[in-house]
């Protein structure tokens, strides 16, 4: 099997997730209210205190790493929707105080969520990377195609809910078999 059949069938599997998703799912990423003071952009999922302290990436560490890749992509996905619409002369700023929080988290967590944390950086980072959003690889049209914030919260909770990558890799594993006849 070639690497554009792959990665079509990865681009393909958040589809799959939908049936594995949770409706009541414990760690789940939400849109706030606008609140009176602050900038706007305290109504993003990953902005906030669901999940202890106040953070500017209140993402749960429950993933591993290439699930967590997907995780953050998703998440650069919304970024990159408010970043456009905004008009919050701070929302420039928002990017280093989401790095900074990736920072701090780093200092506190254990070695699995670590390797979770580097994941969804490293998912953010490759959507958010102009290069990526003008290359066409495999996939790229599917991956990058314009989505709304709620589809995008959606694609983030279901690969929160898968959170390893022993359930990833299962799922693919299940796709390459071929159907019994």
């Amino acid at each position: 099997m070639n690497a554009s059949v792959k990665i079509q069938r990865l681009n393909a599997i958040p589809t799959t997730l939908k049936e594995t998703y949770p409706k009541a799912q414990k760690n789940r990423l939400r849109f706030k209210k606008p609140q009176k003071r602050g900038g706007d952009f305290f109504t993003l999922p990953f902005v906030g205190k669901d999940h202890g302290q106040f953070s500017y990436w209140d993402v749960p560490l429950t993933t591993d790493f290439l699930v967590g890749t997907y995780l953050g992509s998703a998440l650069a996905g919304i970024y990159l929707n408010y970043i456009q619409r905004s008009e919050n002369v701070i929302k420039h700023c928002l990017l280093g105080d989401i790095a900074e929080a990736w920072a701090e988290k780093s200092r506190s967590c254990t070695q699995s969520e670590l390797e979770g944390l580097r994941g969804q950086i490293k998912g953010f980072i490759g959507k958010v990377n102009p290069c990526q959003i003008e290359t066409s690889w495999p996939g790229a049209a599917e991956a990058n195609a314009p989505r709304s914030d709620g589809q995008w919260l959606a694609e983030a909770n279901r690969w929160l809910a898968l959170g390893s990558d022993d359930a990833l890799l299962a799922l693919v594993k299940a796709s390459e078999k071929p159907a019994k006849e």
